[in-house]
């Protein structure tokens, strides 16, 4: 997001200009990010460092996106989710794949898929089920491939306490 105007960040996060002017405020107001002005009135967000000085400034600030987990039937190829959680982290490593694989979903989003593709929420899983995190934000923004991106994946399975995750 460093360099980009608040235009150029509210087409990529696909969200209003107004938002993404605010998000970039709300962010300059820590000491280690700035707003400068560039070309006549446009404002990019900058910051003091970069890499691992940065990240140790940042990673206090950022949250796991993972709202809720819900086990459901997954009888649906056409479930618009992209692979999550442990899933994710398998196909990122060399860790096996989980019991239960792990999609998610933007939180917004749940309702009307739900609706949609009737799906039914279990309160406990059971054999063909799956794992449907629903996120603060629309985990598909940023996926690479049909997987989570990895800072949001890191976020996921911070406070994970398996070994195998640590």
């Amino acid at each position: 997001i460093q360099g980009i105007n608040s235009a150029q960040m509210a087409e990529r996060l696909n969200c209003t200009r107004v938002a993404a002017a605010r998000a970039s405020d709300e962010v300059a107001g820590f000491d280690w990010a700035f707003i400068e002005k560039s070309r006549g009135n446009q404002k990019t967000l900058g910051f003091e460092s970069d890499g691992r000085s940065l990240w140790q400034l940042v990673s206090e600030h950022m949250h796991n996106p993972v709202r809720k987990v819900r086990w459901v039937l997954d009888r649906h190829d056409d479930l618009p989710a992209v692979m999550a959680g442990e899933s994710a982290l398998a196909k990122y490593t060399l860790m096996s794949e989980p019991q239960y694989h792990v999609y998610a979903i933007a939180a917004i989003d749940w309702e009307g898929i739900r609706k949609t593709l009737q799906l039914k929420e279990l309160t406990y899983p059971e054999p063909g089920c799956i794992a449907l995190q629903t996120w603060r934000y629309d985990p598909d923004l940023f996926a690479e491939g049909h997987c989570v991106d990895r800072l949001s994946l890191f976020l996921s399975l911070r406070q994970e306490s398996d070994p195998r995750i640590k």
